[in-house]
């Protein structure tokens, strides 16, 4: 085969068999190729599509090798996506918190959020539990475990967030002369 303006042209002997040519057609297409009337051509326009359909086929090696040859993200960002598609780092055994489970819509933090602002209110600490849990349609335990795992965290969170506030200085100060009508007149 030889490659000539997006097609290849079969170049066989005379002697091979329309049956031989139909596998080596099948094959063409197996990899990626459009085959017309004996002529085969590239199925995919960019070298994403074909890293795309080789990778729903299962094989992630071509994905892996245009990630890391991509600009997209960081080195390290592309390196560690290659050794996941490579398979070269396993995703870990134990169920992993996401960041949606923990900062989203209905995650940890709202649960918590809620729940303190309940007990700000003054409603007791059990009470605000079966609260939160009936507004988020979670279980009383589930309630416990999410108030044991980020409730000091979110507490933390609110409390720096707090002394940024308050030491942020202004970054221009006023001399209150400057806004007088005579000043500088």
């Amino acid at each position: 085969m030889t490659r000539k303006d997006k097609t290849i042209t079969l170049l066989l002997p005379a002697h091979v068999t329309l049956s031989e040519i139909d596998v080596l057609e099948k094959e063409a297409r197996s990899v990626g190729f459009q085959v017309r009337r004996h002529k085969i051509e590239p199925k995919f326009r960019t070298p994403a599509e074909f890293a795309m359909a080789w990778a729903k086929k299962g094989d992630w090696e071509c994905l892996a090798e245009y990630v890391e040859a991509s600009r997209m993200g960081t080195g390290e960002m592309r390196s560690f996506l290659a050794s996941v598609l490579r398979q070269e780092i396993k995703k870990p055994a134990r169920r992993v918190p996401t960041f949606k489970g923990l900062a989203g819509p209905n995650g940890l933090f709202e649960r918590v959020r809620f729940f303190l602002s309940l007990l700000d209110q003054g409603m007791q600490r059990e009470h605000a539990i079966d609260q939160t849990a009936e507004k988020f349609h979670a279980d009383r335990r589930t309630i416990q475990r999410n108030l044991k795992e980020g409730e000091s965290g979110y507490k933390l969170l609110i409390w720096m967030m707090n002394e940024l506030r308050r030491k942020a200085a202004p970054r221009y100060t006023v001399c209150r002369a400057a806004l007088t009508p005579h000043f500088m007149s």
